[in-house]
């Protein structure tokens, strides 16, 4: 191999490179979470973001909304599939968030603290079922 046909390879493999990274970042979508119920708490584990564990009693009052618009990320994780951290509307001010993009409904935490925690799960029904579970352990 001659030195002109080393140093076209160089870009090419770096190229390449950037595309897998790029792709299977997509591939993936990003993100992603799971509910953990527990005796005096719940945990969300979540993907691409720091878990959050949120004690029952620290729990004033549960809602369940339809299409509420989640506003401005003031910091946190998105990509197509879910949306995480802190968030800034006109119906909650700041707030934190722990969603997916393919729902409408949220699950509206206020807490005793005075903070919102919304939160949602794949589809309306399991955000439902989420709200259920919820509620019957208050």
């Amino acid at each position: 191999m001659s030195k002109n046909q080393e140093i076209n390879t160089v870009p090419v493999i770096i190229i390449t490179l950037v595309i897998l990274a790029i792709s299977l970042l997509f591939a993936s979508n990003g993100g992603g979470m799971e509910y953990q119920f527990d005796e005096t708490s719940f945990t969300i584990n979540a993907k691409s973001w720091k878990d959050l564990t949120v004690s029952y009693a620290d729990i004033e009052s549960i809602e369940l909304q339809d299409d509420v618009d989640s506003g401005r990320r003031t910091m946190g994780f998105g990509s197509a599939k879910f949306k995480f951290g802190s968030f800034s509307n006109s119906a909650f001010g700041d707030y934190t968030l722990y969603a997916s993009t393919s729902c409408t409904k949220l699950v509206v935490l206020h807490m005793k603290d005075n903070s919102i925690l919304a939160l949602n799960d794949e589809t309306d029904g399991a955000t439902a079922a989420l709200f259920d579970a919820l509620s019957s352990r208050l």
